[in-house]
């Protein structure tokens, strides 16, 4: 009596490949809602992140700051408008980036006036 054997292989597992992402502290632009005063003075620290596999840059808004230097607990119950949005050109279209290493995205930040050299580091 014979018996078959099934060779399966495991399925390969799925690589997770991190995105190339920077952290930067912003200070609060725009008018302060009347409903929450604390926002004065307030900074925003904001990922920009992209995508390895089509080279977009994102922006999602990470934690605020209040002035005392405290991260703000619950922010993100603020009625604010704070979703993931995608970085764009001055036409409005999509931002993508050739080089999607973190070298390149720290190259698009400074070339934006978002940051400068010297406030990147590894």
């Amino acid at each position: 009596m014979t018996t078959a054997r099934s060779s399966t292989k495991a399925p390969a597992k799925p690589t997770t490949a991190t995105a190339p992402s920077v952290d930067l502290q912003q200070s609060w632009e725009g008018p302060v809602p009347k409903d929450i005063p604390e926002l004065k003075g307030a900074s925003v620290v904001v990922r920009y992140e992209v995508r390895p596999d089509d080279g977009t840059v994102w922006a999602t808004l990470q934690q605020v700051v209040g002035p005392d230097g405290k991260v703000m607990p619950d922010f993100w119950r603020l009625p604010l408008d704070y979703r993931p949005k995608r970085e764009t050109l001055g036409n409005g279209r999509k931002l993508v980036l050739k080089d999607r290493t973190i070298a390149g995205l720290q190259t698009w930040l400074v070339k934006q006036g978002l940051t400068t050299p010297e406030d990147i580091t590894d």
